[in-house]
């Protein structure tokens, strides 16, 4: 079950009590480079560019920074994050995650 409000969503997982958690924020990497949040997952057409016909794609959905931080790290190569430089990525984090 889960209970929405403005703010925060709470997960109940069956007889554990729920975990209250942030806001849904989806990671997205831009197809001309870049990466950005929206507050809710972003059908084809918002993602798809008519002029050049690539797409934006969807890393993953994060509740905190530390999910975020374990998406975001998780094609490491090498010293940077999804071809990103490390102090892109925490800047990234700590824009969108407060």
């Amino acid at each position: 079950m889960i209970i929405k409000n403005m703010s925060t969503t709470l997960l109940d997982y069956g007889n554990k009590t729920g975990i209250l958690r942030g806001k849904a924020m989806y990671i997205y990497e831009d197809h001309i480079g870049g990466l950005y949040t929206s507050d809710r997952e972003l059908d084809y057409e918002e993602r798809h560019c008519e002029q050049c016909g690539e797409t934006d794609w969807l890393i993953g959905c994060a509740y905190t920074r530390q999910e975020a931080w374990d998406l975001l790290k998780g094609d490491k190569s090498g010293d940077s994050f999804y071809g990103y430089d490390y102090n892109y990525i925490l800047a990234f984090i700590n824009e969108n995650w407060n």
